[in-house]
């Protein structure tokens, strides 16, 4: 839909990245190398990831294999440090596959698997640990055994499943967000389900909100800053990488999300209305209240204080 509108992001360049660690490198424990388009297509990425390496942070990639790979291409990406790679495979045959995966060969992906896996046994490497991702929609369910066959076949590290998102029918403007931009009427029905969803939360003792809030920050490679990795409109943005740190994470939009949703986990909202994109976001009905950053605090406290490997 972005493409359509017209919106493109350039490929993300490697001084691009050496100015991103120098602001935020001494705190980032974990960076996840992919957003809005095919990591594996630039052919800088191992050593981006070697830069990475050098700071100590965690390195991960999600890529859908489905571009053609050179053996020194892939020896390259095992030998830069990659700690992780997740395979976005979501299928068993092509019909099916290429549903999601749109234009998308299977068998490629996973003759690049084989490659992949391969080379890791070649050089006696641990890393990347290899997951493959299946997204389920209505029309995979029936295949998740026969990949997940596929995937003990391959010698893939570890294979999962999870609920696929499918975003509502968008159109992107591309004027930045306003400074004093007001807040947007959430619909009645939104706001009833997530009070459906809080109040579930709290009867569980669970968290009502979004992780992206609080413990992550998702850059584009043209250098804007959005509230996590599921928006990609410019207008959404909440600043721009070169913006000092706590503008970006501590500005009124942002104290506005938290808030908003804080009210909502504990039944004190007191509003109807919210920023966009958060304002209408759907993810939170299909993770039930709580969006994760795939990452928490005893994954994060075992590697920094124990060297033990996360999972992805």
């Amino acid at each position: 839909m972005a493409r359509r509108d017209g919106y493109r992001l350039p490929t993300l360049r490697l001084d691009q990245l050496d100015r991103i660690l120098a602001q935020y490198g001494d705190c980032l424990v974990r960076i996840w190398l992919s957003l809005w388009g095919e990591p594996l297509l630039n052919k800088d990425l191992p050593a981006m990831i070697a830069r990475c390496k050098q700071r100590d942070i965690w390195v991960l990639l999600s890529s859908n294999m489905s571009v053609p790979l050179k053996p020194h291409a892939i020896d390259c990406l095992v030998r830069s440090g990659l700690d992780s790679i997740i395979l976005s495979i979501d299928g068993a045959t092509q019909a099916t596959y290429s549903r999601y995966r749109r234009g998308g060969s299977l068998d490629l992906a996973l003759d690049n698997v084989r490659q992949l896996v391969a080379a890791k046994r070649a050089f006696g490497s641990p890393t990347p640990h290899i997951y493959w991702r299946y997204l389920i929609f209505d029309w995979n369910r029936h295949e998740i055994w026969q990949a997940r066959q596929f995937a003990d076949s391959l010698g893939v590290d570890e294979f999962g499943t999870e609920p696929g998102v499918l975003t509502p029918e968008t159109r992107h403007d591309f004027t930045p967000r306003a400074p004093d931009q007001e807040a947007a009427q959430i619909s009645d029905r939104q706001l009833g389900n997530w009070r459906r969803h809080a109040a579930e939360r709290r009867r569980r003792y669970q968290w009502f909100g979004c992780d992206y809030h609080y413990a992550s920050i998702s850059i584009n490679s043209d250098g804007l800053v959005h509230p996590c990795c599921y928006v990609v409109s410019p207008a959404h943005a909440i600043g721009s990488a070169t913006d000092p740190v706590d503008e970006l994470r501590n500005g009124p939009v942002m104290r506005d999300k938290r808030a908003l949703f804080a009210a909502i986990g504990t039944a004190e909202v007191a509003t109807t209305r919210g920023h966009e994109p958060c304002a209408s976001c759907s993810t939170m009905d299909v993770t039930c209240g709580h969006i994760v950053t795939q990452t928490n605090f005893r994954q994060l406290y075992g590697y920094l204080v124990h060297d033990k490997p996360m999972c992805w």
